[in-house]
């Protein structure tokens, strides 16, 4: 997916900072906690059903962790077409180290091989982003420019080139993959599976990653659609470890998406200019 230590139970929401002993035994089998040893090493610490204290080195992500998210990626990246929406939470750090959060709001339609539509909406601006299958344009609705550029006819290769010839990524771009699981399983160094959990009403597992110099969560719906339900990222060797989340919704594996909505809208007199100047105007 796009800082050594542990935390303190204090600073998780939904952990009472009491004393182990203090705390009621039904609370106690919930209880989990992840840290880092000296060398590096990731544990967990966990209550079994009878009220026990158990750690376990989780360094394995052969186990449910690794497969619910290969199972996930199989269903998302299988799909010939989908939409979705995610509301979206990023931070931002000032050169104090202050850390400001912003808010957006993200569309997405997809269609494969050579169909997509991503739009922006935030409190630091606004995107539109189309893929026809033929070129790629990019569009900043406070300005009276564009940027496009050609591109390959399938999605993947797309996706591939705009990172690294056009310097931009439509955000949450590892899910529009065929295949997101190879996206993201390279940097994983160890995986958890944390249960259940609540997202918006719905039951989720929860996962989570660590890689080199990310630590992610990810919340699987556990029905039968596996659905991401929210996803967070810390930048870990960013200074201040700014977070992004996204809790998404209106997941939909038969839209009726019209094939104009691939194809760019722009206002008369729009000027083209370069695709990186489009991607990162504030």
């Amino acid at each position: 997916m796009n800082g050594a230590g542990s935390v303190s139970p204090a600073h998780i929401p939904g952990v009472n900072p009491m004393t182990e002993d203090a705390q009621p035994r039904a609370k106690r089998r919930k209880h989990r906690c992840m840290f880092r040893d000296g060398k590096g090493r990731w544990w967990l610490d966990y209550y079994t059903p009878d009220g026990k204290r158990r750690r376990k080195l989780a360094g394995n992500t052969k186990g449910d962790a690794d497969r619910l998210l290969r199972q996930m990626a199989e269903y998302v990246g299988s799909a010939q077409q989908f939409t979705f929406h995610a509301d979206i939470t990023f931070d931002h750090v000032l050169p104090s180290g202050q850390k400001l959060q912003f808010s957006a709001a993200e569309d997405v339609a997809l269609h494969r091989p050579g169909g997509l539509y991503v739009e922006w909406t935030g409190d630091l601006g606004d995107r539109q982003f189309w893929y026809d299958g033929k070129s790629v344009t990019l569009y900043d609705p406070s300005t009276p420019f564009y940027a496009s550029e050609a591109a390959p006819a399938q999605l993947d290769g797309m996706l591939e080139k705009l990172l690294p010839q056009l310097h931009f990524s439509p955000p949450l771009a590892d899910l529009l993959y065929s295949d997101p699981y190879q996206q993201v399983r390279g940097d994983i160094q160890y995986g958890f599976d944390l249960g259940m959990n609540q997202v918006n009403g719905r039951s989720c597992r929860s996962l989570a990653f660590v890689g080199k110099d990310i630590d992610w969560q990810i919340w699987i719906e556990a029905g039968p659609q596996l659905i991401p339900c929210k996803l967070v990222i810390t930048y870990r060797s960013l200074p201040a470890q700014p977070q992004f989340s996204a809790v998404f919704t209106d997941w939909d594996f038969d839209p009726r998406i019209a094939t104009a909505t691939f194809t760019p809208q722009l206002p008369a007199g729009t000027q083209k200019i370069a695709f990186q100047s489009v991607a990162s105007a504030k």
